[in-house]
């Protein structure tokens, strides 16, 4: 019986216990699983940094608001956006859009699925307005009260509707129809007269206050 005393050796089985040292090794499974879907993890809602050119989606990549851009002055120099409803790429999903020139601003709201952009853009709070209040300047959209005051603006374009000089008296800075209080494709010596209670001036020329 003594030469059976080998059997007791068999305590040693509880080296089994290694056996959940597997376990840690798939705490790693966590990190691949955005690997699955070839997609890198959402970041916070932009809220203070700069838009990046592409489609961002409201309220995951960035949040409803104003935000600010600057383009060239010519169609050519513009910078494309869109407020989006959904992403199935058709004209019907076009809340609005602008081939935006010079300094400009669009506003996004809550109930928007996107935006697109073909240009960096940057919250309205991390814009410092001008020093002054601007009596001169060119194509691009200005705030009543942050870029410019009310008053009367003079401007002078060419003598045909091709050499015409569009602008505008906004409501918002939504870029819909319904933004637009007033507006011209005016030719010759013109004049624009702020109010108050207009939210902006979107002009496709340079004017000047002249009173």
């Amino acid at each position: 019986s003594a030469a059976d005393t080998p059997g007791p050796t068999d305590t040693t089985a509880p080296t089994d216990t290694l056996e959940p040292t597997p376990e840690p090794s798939d705490t790693s499974a966590p990190a691949d699983t955005p690997g699955t879907t070839g997609i890198p993890p959402t970041s916070p809602p932009q809220t203070a940094g700069p838009v990046p050119v592409g489609t961002h989606l409201v309220g995951a990549d960035i949040q409803p608001g104003i935000y600010v851009g600057s383009a060239g002055n010519s169609i050519l120099t513009s910078c494309y956006w869109a407020r989006l409803s959904d992403l199935s790429g058709e004209m019907d999903a076009v809340i609005a859009n602008d081939n935006a020139m010079g300094h400009f601003y669009v506003e996004v709201l809550a109930a928007d699925r996107a935006l697109e952009t073909g240009c960096q853009l940057l919250p309205i709070k991390a814009v410092a307005p001008p020093a002054a209040l601007m009596t001169v300047f060119g194509p691009g959209i200005y705030i009543v009260g942050r870029d410019i005051a009310p008053g009367t603006y003079r401007g002078i374009a060419g003598d045909t509707i091709m050499e015409s000089c569009y602008w505008a008296r906004l409501s918002c800075v939504q870029g819909t129809m319904g933004c637009v209080v007033a507006n011209d494709n005016a030719t010759g010596q013109f004049f624009v007269q702020v109010a108050p209670s207009d939210f902006a001036l979107e002009l496709a020329c340079e004017v000047e206050k002249a009173e």
